[in-house]
């Protein structure tokens, strides 16, 4: 059983649920979670099919088109049991976890040399075009300060996803990209903000 801690480490200020909850999430997402369980933690599978509802079982046992877009929720009541069952309770792990999704989606093929040329600046801009593909409601928008850039997401997601699930993402984006960098999350449940902001900060190249 979860104890307060883990709930807000992973959801964040109740107040925002309302928000998410009427988010929808594209199937390509959805059949990330049954790969993730099978690859990295398969004796898990039937604990946390049991602990979840019809929707999110319909989910992990693959019952989603890749194209298809299906209600957020669900995929919240699986991450949940991943991170509780399959990390112990450790939500940070989710960065990780968000990681090795990018490296399906992105290294390999088309997005692999897009993000070569693109290098990291501009590579941002696809992050925009991923997100907008893969969720809704949501804009995000990307702009320059100094030798930093900010991105931000106009649509509220539970704690773990905008703090290490769109964080790791991004990382491993800007690692194809051949600009590996520090990925700083100002978290709307943490900071008083209107929107998330990520701040990246690329690494000095080592001589």
């Amino acid at each position: 059983m979860a104890d307060d801690g883990f709930e807000r480490a992973f959801y964040g200020i109740a107040s925002h649920r309302g928000s998410w909850e009427r988010c929808t999430v594209k199937g390509n997402v959805v059949r990330s979670r049954p790969r993730y369980l099978a690859e990295h933690a398969p004796s898990a599978i039937a604990s946390i099919r049991d602990r979840v509802g019809a929707e999110a079982r319909r989910y992990l046992d693959g019952e989603v088109l890749l194209t298809e877009r299906v209600p957020y929720p669900p995929l919240v009541e699986i991450d949940r049991e991943i991170a509780l069952v399959a990390m112990q309770g450790e939500v940070a792990r989710m960065r990780r976890f968000a990681h090795e999704i990018a490296s399906h989606d992105l290294d390999g093929g088309l997005y692999r040399g897009l993000l070569s040329m693109l290098g990291g600046g501009m590579s941002l801009r696809l992050w925009a075009v991923v997100y907008q593909s893969f969720f809704a409601p949501g804009r995000v928008t990307a702009r320059s300060e100094g030798g930093t850039t900010i991105v931000t997401l106009s649509q509220v997601m539970p704690r773990y996803m905008c703090t290490y699930g769109f964080t790791g993402y991004m990382e491993r984006l800007l690692e194809i990209a051949r600009s590996p960098s520090d990925v700083v999350h100002r978290c709307v449940h943490d900071h008083g903000l209107s929107q998330c902001e990520w701040h990246i900060h690329p690494r000095a190249e080592r001589r």
